[in-house]
């Protein structure tokens, strides 16, 4: 189970991260979703398939064959991973160096001015 456990940690978080990057930053909430339902099928698909590989055998041996399989396939994926998944280059996308512009169509937002005096007022009356 430790074993498992490295290996899901070590898998699912790089894979989770380079799937979101690799979309469009508005189409992160579905592409996100769409990869917690795969996980959510495969994951359901594997304990069915995996019941149906024991078949009423439900001994040490029958989980020690469960988990004989289980590492072929995972060998399997990671064959076609390692030779099927390029690494495009990365998209560079330039970082706007005016921050004020991005405010200035909000009303009621003014940019700071580093040379303008402090101004001191006096608090208004209650009314």
């Amino acid at each position: 189970m430790t074993v498992l456990a490295i290996g899901l940690v070590a898998t699912i978080t790089p894979l989770t991260s380079v799937m979101l990057a690799s979309v469009p930053a508005e189409h992160s909430g579905l592409a996100s979703a769409i990869n917690n339902a795969v996980s959510r099928l495969a994951a359901l698909m594997s304990i069915g398939s995996m019941g149906l590989i024991t078949a009423g055998t439900a001994s040490a041996a029958g989980f020690a064959h469960v988990l004989a399989v289980s590492a072929a396939l995972f060998a399997l994926g990671a064959l076609f991973a390692a030779l099927l998944i390029t690494n495009p280059p990365a998209r560079h996308t330039p970082v706007p160096c005016d921050i004020a512009a991005l405010c200035r169509d909000r009303p009621g937002v003014q940019p700071a001015v580093a040379s303008s005096p402090l101004a001191v007022t006096e608090p208004s009356p209650p009314p």
